[in-house]
């Protein structure tokens, strides 16, 4: 899923949780697409693949367990965000769930990226409702 589609998930997720939370969500939502802005530090640039990798996924989970540790509301705000970001980047192919020795693998869910297209938009318009009902 795009940045964007992630940020409207966030203001979804928002509307479960106290208006105090609301950035946080927004934010929390979109933070593992940080792998975009790591692709321009070469030093860094070597590890981008793995961030929204499978193996990476319970790193992000540590990460909301240690904001629970502050915070329990901003820690189910991260968990909740970090997993649906995760979930909705894997069924969407925009991702790779399986990486080797830090080189990604292709796990072809075999669907036409016109499937993906509609999935961004019927995922977005979804969460775009929550947050206004």
């Amino acid at each position: 899923m795009t940045t964007l589609t992630q940020g409207v998930m966030g203001l979804g997720l928002s509307a479960f949780f106290p208006k105090t939370y609301f950035w946080a969500a927004l934010f929390l939502a979109v933070l593992p697409d940080i792998d975009g802005l790591l692709r321009y530090a070469p030093p860094l640039r070597q590890y981008t693949a793995g961030l929204h990798s499978l193996p990476f996924a319970p790193l992000w989970l540590l990460l909301a367990g240690m904001l629970y540790i502050g915070d329990a509301t901003l820690g189910g705000i991260a968990a909740v965000a970090f997993s649906l970001h995760l979930f909705l980047d894997f069924i969407n192919k925009d991702s790779v769930p399986y990486t080797v020795r830090g080189q990604p693998v292709q796990v072809p869910f075999g669907q036409p990226r016109a499937v993906s297209y509609i999935q961004e938009i019927l995922v977005g318009l979804l969460f775009l409702w929550i947050f206004l009902k």
